[in-house]
């Protein structure tokens, strides 16, 4: 039997523990799956929003574990003297070989334990400065939703918790079962597990924390309807400076990013699907097919049909 721990935090996220919770309990109906809930005191922990979860027992009860779950990391230092104790159980684990997942914030509880020390691990981009002054030894890399180094899995973004969960699936099992449970759940199994827009990496590098926001909002929504005025009254700003401010941060103005998210999602789905070129156009957010064409031509400098046979090219190519 395998056994997962997910380790709640008092003030975290009810959805960073819910999520995997969903996930697990799903797979453990078919598999020879244990889960437990474990805090650091065996009580229950209040989330962020007043939501109470019940733990199964204080984390110095847990046995032998196959895979760790951190889940948040919000309010670490309630107690000291038990959270230098789950350190010091989190370095034991890993050292039996336990492999050990973060997720979001709880990655910041993992680098605390000191096991990042000269390894890698990702991080949201909106929080990558802070964790680099706090943790210099740690290489982080905010460009993958999920790294994993020496048997330890950092996880960031938007659906962390999904992909944290369903990576644990798949080494505790195999793709299979993974897949399986993303289609029971109706998970989008491509966004999860595909580091979406990696042509955009370079519009990220910058400390402008508001604006990450931003674009982490236009990550998920840049096939709707854009409105500069609401995305900038969103945001507590004038449309004018945010303009300036996302300019100023990221070299492109934001319906210039906007195309190129398009463009990039457009690139994606004509690699590794099987859609049609209108389907496509539909898909990213485009109401004329062509529109759609005449923009991925400026920006890719070929045809959606050319750049599809290439790479479906270059892929035959690398098998053989």
């Amino acid at each position: 039997m395998k056994h997962i721990v997910l380790l709640a935090l008092n003030n975290q996220s009810g959805s960073a523990l819910i999520t995997p919770l969903e996930i697990l309990s799903q797979v453990a109906e078919s598999q020879d799956l244990k889960l437990t809930v474990a805090t650091l005191s065996g009580g229950p922990v209040v989330s962020r929003s007043g939501l109470e979860i019940a733990a199964d027992q204080p984390l110095a009860e847990v046995g032998a574990a196959d895979a760790i779950m951190i889940t948040s990391c919000l309010d670490y230092q309630s107690d000291p003297e038990q959270q230098t104790a789950a350190l010091c159980w989190l370095r034991e684990q890993h050292r039996q070989g336990t492999l050990v997942g973060a997720l979001g914030t709880g990655i910041v509880f993992m680098a605390l334990s000191g096991l990042l020390e000269n390894r890698t691990a990702t991080a949201d981009w909106q929080g990558v400065s802070r964790l680099r002054e706090a943790f210099p030894d740690v290489d982080f890399d905010p460009r993958h939703t999920l790294i994993e180094c020496d048997g330890l899995v950092s996880c960031a973004g938007g659906y962390a918790g999904d992909v944290l969960s369903l990576y644990m699936v798949e080494q505790m099992f195999d793709k299979d079962t993974a897949e399986r449970c993303a289609a029971e759940l109706m998970l989008d199994t491509e966004r999860l597990w595909q580091n979406r827009h990696p042509g955009l990496l370079e519009y990220r590098l910058h400390r402008d924390n508001r604006i990450h926001a931003v674009q982490s909002w236009l990550d998920k929504h840049f096939a709707e309807k854009i409105n500069l005025e609401a995305l900038a009254r969103r945001n507590s700003m004038s449309q004018r400076n945010f303009v300036r401010r996302f300019k100023e941060a990221c070299g492109e103005m934001p319906l210039g990013y906007v195309q190129r998210l398009r463009i990039e999602e457009a690139k994606r789905l004509l690699e590794q699907s099987d859609l049609s070129v209108e389907a496509i156009c539909d898909r990213v957010g485009y109401l004329t097919e062509s529109h759609f064409r005449q923009l991925f031509k400026r920006y890719v400098k070929m045809t959606p049909a050319r750049y599809r046979g290439q790479m479906s090219g270059q892929a035959r190519s690398g098998r053989g």
